[in-house]
């Protein structure tokens, strides 16, 4: 009986995940080293990210303060009650507090909305997260709506100065409210989880800050930190990117062989018990990984698809694990 060959090895397209471009050799060897380089920059600013949001929150208070001081003025300008005031137009007094308290209040907004970002709350708790987040919503209608209503209700203010510091009022109000709320807020678990990508990345395996790749076609949510993985032999087109950009695309569990061949902790992927033999392609691996069993003869070079997609198949290829 002669022996069947293995599938043959096709060469891989790459295709950049950030610009949907080709890439030549020399450009994915360049890109991953610009990705180490930016792994290792993001790993030394997160440790600073904590204390400069708490920053940025104060900076953020102390603007809506002073946004606040210029809607104390409006109305107490309002009811002629600011001495030296008391002979300006008050059209233009009104109008003026009303801009300033919006400057200062939008400022604020934006570094409460920064600081956030940098240092998320937990979203297990759905209305203090909301209310966190979007906190300079609330501040900016506690620094126009009592204005606005006492604008309209004095009888004191002749109708031109109400209406053109009513309107003045109402649309700082609508672009406080929309410039304060966050309409991408982040939590503390999204960040926690992407951290776990990023130690796993630096504790375990180099490689994974230099990008990794994975397969735009079939089911499959691995990705792979060597293009060469024998399980995507029969795979033409790749793409690269970075931990970060595979797990946007849906692609969160790091191949087995991946992990087992450069020695990557067993958390970096949903199945935790591996299997007592692996199905293993033994012109890549049997240098590298001499103590697994080869396959018997006539075995075919698995593809990514066949390995990974275990809920698709019989009992007996789903005793496998994915790649």
């Amino acid at each position: 009986m002669s022996e069947k060959k293995p599938a043959e090895k096709k060469q891989h397209n790459i295709t950049s995940a950030s610009t949907g471009q080709a890439m030549s050799k020399e450009e994915l060897a360049a890109a991953k080293k610009k990705n180490a380089a930016k792994a290792q920059a993001a790993q030394a600013a997160h440790a600073a990210d904590k204390m400069q949001a708490t920053q940025l929150r104060i900076f953020a208070i102390i603007l809506w303060v002073i946004a606040i001081v210029w809607e104390v003025l409006g109305i107490l300008a309002l009811g002629k009650k600011l001495g030296f005031a008391a002979n300006w137009n008050p059209t233009i007094v009104l109008v003026v507090c009303i801009i300033l308290d919006l400057v200062f209040l939008y400022f604020g907004s934006q570094l409460w909305k920064k600081a956030n970002h940098m240092d998320p709350a937990s979203e297990k708790n759905k209305l203090k997260f909301w209310l966190w987040n979007n906190l300079g919503v609330i501040v900016s209608i506690l620094a126009f709506v009592p204005f606005i209503v006492l604008i309209f209700v004095n009888k004191d203010t002749d109708k031109n100065t109400k209406l053109i510091a009513g309107i003045a009022a109402i649309v700082a109000l609508a672009v406080g409210v929309g410039g304060s709320y966050d309409f991408h807020p982040v939590s503390q678990e999204q960040v926690e989880e992407m951290e776990e990508v990023d130690l796993i990345a630096a504790e375990n395996a180099v490689e994974l800050n230099e990008g990794v790749f994975w397969i735009t076609t079939g089911k499959s949510d691995v990705y792979h930190i060597d293009q060469e993985c024998f399980t995507l032999n029969n795979t033409e087109d790749l793409v690269y990117g970075t931990v970060k950009e595979a797990f946007d695309a849906g692609h969160t569990r790091l191949c087995y062989y991946c992990a087992k061949r450069h020695d990557v902790a067993d958390n970096v992927t949903t199945e935790e018990v591996a299997p007592e033999e692996i199905q293993e392609d033994t012109t890549v691996l049997e240098e590298e990984e001499t103590e697994k069993t080869a396959p018997g003869d006539g075995a075919e070079t698995p593809d990514e698809g066949t390995v990974l997609d275990v809920n698709d198949t019989d009992t007996d290829t789903a005793e496998q694990p994915a790649a």
